[in-house]
């Protein structure tokens, strides 16, 4: 019997910059292009550059699961998951600013 190979994981994690670029690209290319997905997500970001097809498939349904949206896709999941990660984003950004701000004084 043949031994199953371990799945390759990105060598960094995923934070919600590249969770948003994944969403982004879902909603650009939809999910019959994992491998321009891939492309896309690993050639806008430093942090993931030996991203595989099947790595943007697992964290996108991790993503949905996190979220609670129905496993299988429909029309507007991609977008909904933008948005939501685009809020924790803009969330992340400001307690940086602030904590800028708060070092400078």
């Amino acid at each position: 019997m043949a031994k199953q190979q371990p799945l390759q994981q990105p060598s960094t994690p995923w934070g919600t910059l590249e969770e948003l670029l994944l969403a982004c690209a879902v909603n650009r290319h939809g999910t019959d292009r994992w491998d321009s997905i891939a492309m896309e997500v690993s050639n806008r970001t430093s942090t993931l550059s030996s991203l595989t097809s099947q790595n943007c498939i697992d964290k996108f349904d991790d993503l949905k699961r996190r979220f609670g949206f129905p496993t299988e896709l429909q029309n507007d999941t991609a977008s909904l998951l933008v948005d939501e990660l685009r809020k924790l984003r803009v969330d992340e950004l400001r307690r940086e600013v602030h904590q800028r701000d708060v070092s400078i004084v």
